[in-house]
């Protein structure tokens, strides 16, 4: 098992593309060529399985954090604007030493 399998470039990209990892890869080609009598298919289709639950994992957190930036956009819009009195991370250091 400690031998490195060797992948085609454009096959490497394909399989990259689709979002497995490089250990991956490496497991699905000491797959193919440790079992030459199976087809490499299923093994395929569950490693891109695990690529899509990823995938969907990531969109779920991209999407929170873009619904967070509206969220702040909102409640701080005034201060994004550059209006006085807006706040933007509750006190502002600068001024809390201005008045002492």
């Amino acid at each position: 098992m400690g031998r490195q399998a060797r992948v085609d470039e454009a096959v490497l990209s394909t399989l990259r593309s689709l979002g497995l990892t490089i250990k991956e890869i490496d497991a699905l080609a000491r797959a193919y060529l440790e079992r030459p009598g199976e087809p490499i298919g299923p093994c395929l289709a569950a490693l891109l399985d695990g690529s899509a639950r990823r995938i969907d994992d990531r969109i779920g957190e991209l999407m929170a954090a873009r619904e967070s930036i509206r969220d702040y956009r909102k409640r701080h819009a005034a201060a994004l604007a550059g209006r006085p009195g807006g706040d933007l991370f509750g006190r502002d250091p600068r001024h809390a030493q201005q008045a002492a």
